[in-house]
């Protein structure tokens, strides 16, 4: 990483088909300055998602992030789904609990982002299984950097299947109501103006890529860094007051 920003500020990703940037006034002006924009969204997810917040600007950016900004306000999102979520951890620890020997990713960090982002969205519960099969496909289509097309194939027919899926929900909340993120979509008002199905239902996919794949990659490298730094494990399982920062600097470090 620090070879990156001394040596190759700007490097170009063949894969990707993309540049990187690693040193921070450079990340902030391409973040910052109107001559970058969100185009490149038009063929990386678009051809799976639609156009969706991430890629518009102007005045059509504006209008989805107000109506957005509500349900995402912070202290309602953690009232609302924090309970939820510890309860999904603990389940799946419980579950752990008499095995000497656990695969992380395949028994926790992946059952938990998938049944946290459930919960969070409030599918039901016997739908697990199946919202399990939709994300893997989905996030599997969004790394396939050398173009497989059998992951190809797969990721559209998730996206078909999900899409299928929610819009039968989506228009029960707005029937009669409900719990979980997708009610709060629904029901977001601005001035008179919702949400369409449509973005509602390209806004909860999105979801998976924002508050899966980060999840699951930021869990995991946690718990790397910290097994690797043997002494900021021990004070942290010595004070969990410094839980926070130690996420904090395992982001950093990442």
């Amino acid at each position: 990483r620090r070879a990156w920003r001394d040596e190759f500020p700007v490097y170009f990703h063949p894969a990707s088909n993309a540049y990187i940037l690693s040193r921070y006034e450079d990340v902030h002006l391409a973040l910052t300055n109107p001559e970058f924009t969100t185009q490149s969204y038009a063929a990386q997810i678009e051809p799976l998602l639609g156009v969706t917040v991430v890629q518009l600007d102007g005045s059509d950016h504006a209008r989805q992030r107000r109506l957005l900004a509500a349900p995402f306000r912070a202290d309602r999102f953690q009232s609302m789904f924090s309970p939820a979520v510890a309860a999904t951890a603990d389940r799946l620890i419980a579950g752990l609990a008499d095995q000497s020997e656990v695969e992380l990713i395949a028994e926790f960090i992946t059952p938990f982002s998938v049944g946290a982002l459930a919960t969070v969205v409030g599918l039901p519960e016997a739908d697990l299984g199946l919202f399990r099969s939709w994300y893997t496909a989905l996030l599997r289509f969004g790394v396939n950097l050398i173009g497989d097309p059998e992951v190809t194939r797969a990721g559209f027919a998730a996206r078909d299947e999900l899409n299928g899926y929610l819009r039968p929900l989506i228009a029960e909340r707005r029937r009669s109501g409900g719990s979980g993120f997708l009610s709060l979509l629904v029901n977001a008002e601005v001035e008179g103006q919702r949400l369409t199905d449509d973005e509602i239902v390209g806004f909860a996919m999105l979801m998976i890529f924002a508050g899966g794949e980060t999840v699951e990659k930021t869990l995991a490298t946690f718990v790397r860094n910290l097994v690797a730094h043997p002494r900021q494990l021990a004070a942290l399982q010595a004070d969990w007051s410094l839980f926070d920062r130690a996420l904090a600097e395992s982001l950093r470090f990442t």
